[in-house]
């Protein structure tokens, strides 16, 4: 075995091919170093450029926030920013008793339930959101994959005589 092994791997071709990659390789990141070299030496005017326009840009928008205008603007976005908040705990909380209600009716079978809270469900995301919203909160969880632990998650992964940090109540 250990004489077929170096056989091969003392074979003047093996050797050859491996020394051509190796030299190949040494090339390549020699070209790249100068390509980018070239690329900096040549654009530092550009770039310094790039840079004054980036700083300006960054002043004018700095001092468009501090204008009287765009205050208020501000202000009254943080007040329905607040309003929204306010209000969406309230549906949720109108949505959770209604699904307390549905929960609670010993006249409905448990596909009626399940019915029933989907039409609640889908009439809140009807009346909160616009259809290209719904979707793209749709598109967005369609390919999440949910991992629930096993029960006996938080013992497997404290070792020994310890308690892991991560899983402490």
């Amino acid at each position: 075995m250990e004489q077929t092994l170096t056989k091969y791997t003392s074979h003047p071709n093996f050797n050859r091919q491996c020394e051509i990659y190796k030299d190949s390789r040494l090339q390549l990141k020699k070209s790249q170093n100068q390509i980018m070299t070239t690329i900096q030496e040549n654009t530092k005017e550009e770039v310094k450029q790039v840079e004054r326009a980036i700083e300006q840009l960054n002043q004018k928008v700095d001092s468009i926030m501090a204008s009287q205008e765009i205050k208020q603007v501000v202000k009254k976005a943080e007040k329905y920013q607040n309003i929204m908040k306010i209000s969406l705990k309230n549906a949720t909380e109108t949505f959770q008793e209604g699904l307390v209600q549905i929960d609670k009716n010993p006249n409905l079978s448990d596909t009626e339930k399940q019915k029933y809270r989907q039409v609640m469900y889908d009439k809140l995301m009807a009346k909160l959101y616009s259809p290209q919203e719904i979707q793209a909160f749709q598109n967005m969880f369609s390919n999440v994959v949910m991992v629930v632990p096993p029960e006996n998650f938080r013992n497997q992964c404290a070792l020994p005589g310890q308690n892991h940090p991560m899983l402490k109540n």
